[in-house]
Protein backbone atom coordinates (compact mmCIF):
# COMPACT_ATOMS: atom_id res chain seq x y z
CA UNK A 1 0.00 0.00 0.00
CA UNK A 2 1.35 3.20 -0.92
CA UNK A 3 2.05 5.87 2.11
CA UNK A 4 0.14 8.65 2.42
CA UNK A 5 0.27 12.32 4.43
CA UNK A 6 -2.69 11.66 6.99
CA UNK A 7 -2.63 15.73 7.79
CA UNK A 8 -2.92 16.20 3.98
CA UNK A 9 -6.03 13.88 3.22
CA UNK A 10 -7.80 14.67 6.39
CA UNK A 11 -7.48 18.42 5.75
CA UNK A 12 -9.09 17.80 2.10
CA UNK A 13 -11.59 15.67 3.80
CA UNK A 14 -13.01 18.79 6.03
CA UNK A 15 -12.67 20.69 3.08
CA UNK A 16 -14.76 19.18 0.79
CA UNK A 17 -17.05 18.73 3.40
CA UNK A 18 -17.20 22.21 4.77
CA UNK A 19 -17.39 23.01 1.45
CA UNK A 20 -20.90 21.01 1.09
CA UNK A 21 -22.23 22.89 4.55
CA UNK A 22 -21.93 19.24 6.52
CA UNK A 23 -20.89 18.31 9.51
CA UNK A 24 -19.35 15.37 10.91
CA UNK A 25 -22.66 13.98 11.93
CA UNK A 26 -24.37 14.36 8.54
CA UNK A 27 -21.17 13.39 6.64
CA UNK A 28 -21.16 10.19 8.85
CA UNK A 29 -24.87 9.19 8.19
CA UNK A 30 -24.09 9.16 4.87
CA UNK A 31 -21.46 7.48 4.79
CA UNK A 32 -22.39 4.81 7.61
CA UNK A 33 -18.64 5.88 9.33
CA UNK A 34 -18.49 7.26 12.76
CA UNK A 35 -18.36 10.82 13.33
CA UNK A 36 -15.61 10.82 15.69
CA UNK A 37 -13.58 8.44 12.85
CA UNK A 38 -14.53 11.26 10.37
CA UNK A 39 -13.12 13.66 13.12
CA UNK A 40 -9.91 11.47 13.67
CA UNK A 41 -9.47 11.36 10.09
CA UNK A 42 -9.63 15.34 9.42
CA UNK A 43 -7.01 15.50 12.12
CA UNK A 44 -4.50 13.46 10.82
CA UNK A 45 -4.48 10.81 13.80
CA UNK A 46 -4.91 7.61 11.95
CA UNK A 47 -1.28 6.15 11.23
CA UNK A 48 0.24 5.48 7.42
CA UNK A 49 -1.08 1.81 8.52
CA UNK A 50 -4.22 2.38 10.25
CA UNK A 51 -7.57 1.85 9.21
CA UNK A 52 -7.71 4.59 6.39
CA UNK A 53 -8.70 2.70 4.32
CA UNK A 54 -9.39 2.83 0.64
CA UNK A 55 -13.01 1.77 0.81
CA UNK A 56 -13.53 4.40 3.51
CA UNK A 57 -12.12 7.33 1.57
CA UNK A 58 -14.31 5.79 -1.66
CA UNK A 59 -17.28 5.97 0.94
CA UNK A 60 -16.49 9.99 1.80
CA UNK A 61 -15.32 10.61 -1.44
CA UNK A 62 -18.90 9.58 -3.31
CA UNK A 63 -20.65 11.18 -0.17
CA UNK A 64 -18.66 14.77 -1.36
CA UNK A 65 -18.92 14.08 -4.79
CA UNK A 66 -15.60 14.27 -5.46
CA UNK A 67 -12.47 11.96 -6.61
CA UNK A 68 -10.43 10.17 -4.84
CA UNK A 69 -7.82 12.39 -6.03
CA UNK A 70 -9.41 15.37 -4.81
CA UNK A 71 -8.93 13.62 -0.92
CA UNK A 72 -5.49 13.21 -1.65
CA UNK A 73 -4.74 16.53 -3.03
CA UNK A 74 -1.22 17.59 -3.19
CA UNK A 75 -0.16 14.59 -1.56
CA UNK A 76 3.30 14.04 -3.36
CA UNK A 77 3.59 10.26 -1.99
CA UNK A 78 0.34 9.24 -3.84
CA UNK A 79 1.12 11.74 -6.95
CA UNK A 80 4.59 9.90 -7.27
CA UNK A 81 3.11 6.43 -7.11
CA UNK A 82 0.13 6.79 -9.55
CA UNK A 83 2.46 8.84 -12.27
CA UNK A 84 4.41 5.46 -12.17
CA UNK A 85 1.49 3.03 -11.99
CA UNK A 86 -0.51 4.11 -14.69
CA UNK A 87 -3.13 1.54 -16.41
CA UNK A 88 -2.94 0.80 -19.74
CA UNK A 89 -5.96 2.97 -20.93
CA UNK A 90 -4.08 5.93 -18.99
CA UNK A 91 -0.75 4.95 -21.14
CA UNK A 92 -2.82 4.38 -24.24
CA UNK A 93 -4.17 8.21 -23.65
CA UNK A 94 -1.05 9.83 -23.05
CA UNK A 95 0.45 8.33 -26.37
CA UNK A 96 -2.56 9.48 -28.09
CA UNK A 97 -2.26 12.74 -26.80
CA UNK A 98 1.16 13.27 -27.61
CA UNK A 99 0.63 13.22 -31.56
CA UNK A 100 -3.07 14.91 -31.50
CA UNK A 101 -3.51 17.96 -33.71
CA UNK A 102 -3.76 21.29 -31.51
CA UNK A 103 -7.45 21.47 -32.63
CA UNK A 104 -8.41 18.11 -31.24
CA UNK A 105 -6.14 18.86 -28.32
CA UNK A 106 -8.36 22.11 -27.34
CA UNK A 107 -11.36 20.06 -27.57
CA UNK A 108 -10.01 17.29 -25.71
CA UNK A 109 -9.19 19.41 -22.95
CA UNK A 110 -12.25 20.97 -23.00
CA UNK A 111 -14.28 17.56 -22.91
CA UNK A 112 -11.85 16.56 -19.69
CA UNK A 113 -12.56 20.22 -17.85
CA UNK A 114 -16.29 19.23 -18.65
CA UNK A 115 -16.25 15.77 -17.34
CA UNK A 116 -14.25 16.63 -14.51
CA UNK A 117 -16.60 19.14 -13.40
Amino acid sequence: MVDYNAKIVGNNIRKYRNAKNLSQKELSQCTGISASYIASLENGLLSKNGSGSVSVFVKIANALCVTLDDIAGDNIEYKNYMLNNTSPSINKIKSEIEFMPYNKLLLFKNIMNTLTK
